[in-house]
């Protein structure tokens, strides 16, 4: 995981930017959805998140957003740890066994769901482009 003291040295960096920079925070790798600990370990995230941008991002002279805006560049996407990503990831069919195809569509499947289309709306947004869900292209 990122260490929040490298993530603190990049806020820092970012912040003396006199045009300030769309940022998209992603907590990867959280705790899966329905597993003890969850909702404890993204609250914790999220408030370490807000402390970190509050104190190293926004000047003195500027609002800081309130703690639950979803838009402000300190709330965080959350992705799940998910077992499948685990261990060697081939993007591209190496056999011809309907194995290897499988393995593939569930790969895609994972990397084209929902937490990551979440993402790939919120870069969409950031550079002016239309998100489409149905431009999406799978493996066949």
């Amino acid at each position: 995981r990122q260490s929040w003291a490298g993530l603190t040295h990049v806020i820092r960096h970012l912040a003396r930017i006199n045009e300030r920079l769309s940022l998209i925070l992603v907590h990867s790798m959280t705790t899966p959805k329905g597993l003890p600990g969850r909702q404890t370990e993204l609250q914790q995230f999220r408030e370490q998140a807000y402390t970190i941008f509050k104190d190293n991002y926004y000047s003195e002279d500027q609002d800081v957003p309130n703690t639950n805006d979803t838009e402000a560049p300190f709330s965080p996407f959350d992705i799940p740890y998910e077992q499948e990503l685990r261990g060697d990831i081939a993007l591209f069919a190496r056999d011809s066994t309907p194995e290897d195809k499988n393995q593939l569509l569930e790969l895609v499947e994972i990397m084209t769901g929902p937490n990551y289309q979440k993402i790939a709306q919120k870069l969409c947004s950031v550079f002016g482009r239309d998100f489409s869900k149905n431009k999406l292209n799978t493996y066949e």
